[in-house]
């Protein structure tokens, strides 16, 4: 499945909810804002051009800077993690 032509790369109503949340995130505080996808479904494009990191497939997020303790946020084999930081 591929994320074009589903309103996604285009900012279509896929997207529309995107701007809000990371808004509202961002006003309550929260410093990692992150997600999972199926790897291979193009929707990596779609968080990237959102401001999001795009975690290559099997990488993880390291927790470490909230928590002070090492905590790495991973996934099972076939997704794909997304993030995004405020410090």
């Amino acid at each position: 499945m591929a994320a074009t032509g589903c309103g996604l790369e285009a900012g279509g109503i896929a997207s529309a909810p995107v701007p809000g949340c990371t808004r509202l995130y961002d006003q309550l505080g929260f410093h990692l804002l992150h997600g999972s996808f199926p790897t291979g479904s193009g929707l990596g494009r779609f968080y990237q051009v959102r401001g999001f990191e795009r975690v290559p497939p099997g990488g993880g997020v390291s927790r470490e800077p909230i928590l002070g303790v090492r905590a790495v946020l991973g996934t099972e084999p076939h997704e794909q993690l997304f993030a995004r930081w405020r410090y």
